[in-house]
């Protein structure tokens, strides 16, 4: 019995550690991620766009992400800012760049999710033939809106861009903090997309036929509302597409208390998901034969990379311990495959696409790092985060 509980489990760490480096060693095949291109079926020249902007007391940080908005829209097209419980200026400063502004009060119902029902709603007077969603603190490349809005009529289906999160200090923590971004909103999505595959929405930088959009309730407090949006949809037919050549970029927050409740939400969120929304993903995959809803059920199946370091780590030691008692070799097999299988492709990702980002000595600072995100998930776990804005003072 000792022999097969350890199996299963070191079978269960094995999944995530193989699902990580297919994606990784997808993304490394490509010799150029930005040219990545994809079959969408025909060419087309979109109608009008809507860029829907969900804003949360963004007063100080939005007039930049308006403008970078507004340059890039052409006649016909609509920029619409939804304040939503705003008490602050967001509304004001948005009007005066020129966007229309829907307001919203409803504070028994906060989330990004319930912002973004109202916009639609508000849509729904005049119909766009693509939405595009631009978070309140982003800065959007040139060309990057009529990118998406592009790849998403012409394929049918929603289109993520890349979103790049920088640090503004250069520290060593900083550096380890992003280059895990880039594996996990870079890396891992461009691997999917070599493979054929779709990626995860990302909450920003999102395009959408309006068909697709308005097929599914948007209407949530979910915590990682743009996971379970992408769910939502493959699993109609709607599968999101990886589309590097749009670029969206944020910066980390640089107060200690910006960072911690940053981490804390996508902590918890990410963890929340994997065990409520990857099992019945998982399920439904399987049982309706759904390949896209499958493959997005297997990348969230991978958990945040210090639980999932912490998980091979518990499992190896019961195997190995298990091992020398004479209970066979097969789960401490299985469980130094599975620790060897993700070093090495998280080796090979940084050797590819992190050193321009983290160098070997910052690795001093992955423990420090990992600590605190470890301390995140033990810390008060029957708090919910509630959808705040970053504090990047």
């Amino acid at each position: 019995m000792l022999n097969i509980i350890l199996t299963l489990a070191a079978t269960l760490v094995c999944l995530p550690s193989v699902t990580l480096a297919l994606e990784i060693l997808g993304a490394s095949a490509l010799k150029n991620p930005a040219k990545l291109a994809f079959r969408t079926g025909r060419s087309t020249r979109p109608g009008p766009i809507a860029v829907l902007v969900p804003a949360h007391n963004e007063e100080a940080g939005i007039l930049t992400t308006l403008q970078d908005i507004t340059a890039q829209l052409r006649p016909g097209d609509r920029l619409l800012v939804v304040a939503d419980n705003c008490t602050d200026n967001t509304a004001a400063v948005a009007r005066a760049a020129g966007a229309e502004v829907c307001e919203r009060h409803d504070p028994a119902r906060r989330g990004k999710g319930y912002a973004l029902d109202w916009g639609l709603r508000h849509l729904r007077q005049d119909p766009p033939e693509a939405v595009v969603i631009i978070d309140a603190d982003c800065r959007v490349a040139s060309g990057s809106i009529l990118t998406l809005a592009v790849t998403a009529l012409a394929a049918g289906r929603p289109t993520q861009a890349f979103y790049a999160m920088t640090a503004a200090s250069r520290a060593s923590e900083r550096r380890v903090q992003e280059f895990a971004w880039v594996l996990k909103n870079h890396v891992r999505p461009l691997g999917l997309a070599k493979l054929g595959l779709p990626c995860q929405l990302m909450g920003t930088g999102m395009a959408f036929p309006w068909q697709a959009l308005t097929a599914v309730d948007l209407a949530s407090g979910h915590l990682v509302e743009d996971v379970k949006l992408g769910l939502d949809l493959a699993a109609r037919g709607w599968a999101p597409l990886f589309c590097p050549s749009a670029y969206i970029e944020s910066t980390f927050p640089t107060s200690e208390n910006g960072i911690l409740t940053q981490r804390q939400r996508w902590e918890v969120g990410s963890t929340r998901t994997l065990l409520h929304e990857g099992p019945r993903a998982l399920w439904q995959g399987l049982k309706h034969r759904n390949l896209p809803l499958l493959v997005l059920a297997l990348d969230i199946l991978v958990p945040p990379l210090s639980l999932l370091g912490g998980a091979i780590g518990l499992v190896w030691l019961a195997c190995a311990a298990a091992a020398l008692a004479g209970h066979g070799l097969t789960p401490l097999m299985l469980a130094t495959g599975a620790g060897l299988l993700a070093a090495s492709s998280l080796v090979l990702a940084w050797a590819r696409f992190g050193r321009q980002i983290m160098t070997a000595r910052d690795g001093g600072e992955l423990l420090g790092y990992l600590r605190q995100k470890i301390e995140i998930h033990l810390r008060r776990p029957g708090q919910r985060p509630q959808w705040i804005r970053t504090d990047r003072s």
